[in-house]
Parts: structure tokens; C-alpha cells; sequence
């Protein structure tokens, strides 16, 4: 993935090169992008208060406290995944360290994702079909939640740790049936 940043630390471009990570890249990376538009949405005037609530949830579940620090953290962690590239000088051990906590933070979030997907639960009747070969997908690739939450343990050090709450916020993102009808209930528009 090749990301582009704005001065004020906003992600504005997403380059996703699906075809040279495994058949789970495009799911993984499209967590990725999910994730910086709900930040976006839940920034805007289009921003429902429960959308709000659900970005903020996402967040604090990653490990952040607020959307300004996950920001900075991006920042951050662009800057020092660079800097060897920029200086030609390696990252100290403690910059190293640095850049893992903050890539763990992210990686929570499409490694949850991931999960999410492979346990098959779809928030609608009319995503069962699509989720049902995600599940079929992703069980051939990672042989099951096993799979996904050894990998990130093993990169990160820690557990996924996919809460019912963040269950839910994903659903949410995906299930637009529901949308529609928070957003009509809200504007009052049948």
C-alpha cells in the first residue's frame, strides 16, 4: 500500500496493490481504507452521532485515545517507516520498537477485520451469499481464526482481541439496508 498524506497528517490517496500479497490482500487492505472513511465521515457534517460513537469505539479498541492521536500516529509512523529510506541511516532499536506499537495499532484494526470476515456472520440476509465465500476465501488462506489471530501475535506480540462492540461496528459499516434506514429515521425522509 502507498499512502499519501496531506500536511495536515490526513490520509488522502490510497495506492493498493492487491496482486502481490496474497489472495487476503485486498480484504485486508480494504479494511484499511474502511476504516480511514469512517474517520473521515465521523469528521464531517455527514457524521450521525452514532457514527461518531462507532469511530471512537474503533479507535479506542486499536489502542488509540482519540482520532487527533491516531493522526499523529500516522504521522509518526509514516516518518520513521521512511526515515532509512530518506537518511540512509537504520532505525535505532527504540525507533524500531516505536514503529512496530504504532503498525500494531492499525494492523488490529484489518487483522480484526479479517477475523471478522472469516467468521461468516453476516449483519444481512442479503450479504450471507458474499460473506459465506469470503469465509470459504479466507478459511483456504489463514485455516481458520487460528490462522489470523497466530499471525498478528506473532508480528505484534499481543492478541486481536475482536470485541462483540467492534462486531458490530463492522456490520454497520457493511450493512447499508441499515444505513438507509438510520439515516431516514434521522431526517425524517420515509
Amino acid at each position: 500500500i502507498n499512502l499519501q498524506i496531506d500536511p495536515g497528517g490526513r490520509p488522502v490517496s490510497f495506492d493498493v496493490e492487491v496482486l502481490k500479497g496474497d489472495k487476503s490482500t485486498f480484504v485486508h487492505e480494504l479494511s484499511h481504507f474502511l476504516s480511514w472513511s469512517l474517520h473521515d465521515i465521523a469528521g464531517s457534517e455527514l457524521g450521525t452521532k452514532e457514527v461518531r460513537a462507532d469511530y471512537e469505539n474503533l479507535i479506542k479498541w486499536a489502542g488509540y485515545g482519540t482520532a487527533e492521536e491516531r493522526l499523529l500516529a500516522l504521522r509518526e509512523r509514516l516518518d520513521l517507516s521512511t526515515q532509512e529510506e530518506r537518511s540512509g541511516t537504520p532505525l535505532s532499536d527504540v525507533e524500531a520498537k516505536r514503529l512496530k506499537a504504532l503498525t500494531a495499532k492499525e494492523e488490529r484494526i484489518s487483522h480484526g477485520f479479517e477475523q471478522y470476515l472469516l467468521e461468516g456472520k453476516a449483519p444481512s440476509p442479503a450479504l450471507a451469499k458474499v460473506f459465506s465465500k469470503f469465509r470459504d476465501w479466507l478459511l483456504r488462506i489463514y485455516r481458520g481464526v487460528g490462522g489470523i489471530q497466530a499471525q498478528y501475535r506473532q508480528q505484534y506480540g499481543e492478541e486481536i482481541g475482536l470485541s462483540e462492540e467492534v462486531r458490530g461496528i463492522f456490520d454497520r459499516l457493511l450493512d447499508q439496508e441499515e444505513a438507509l434506514r438510520q439515516a431516514r429515521a434521522e431526517t425524517g425522509h420515509s
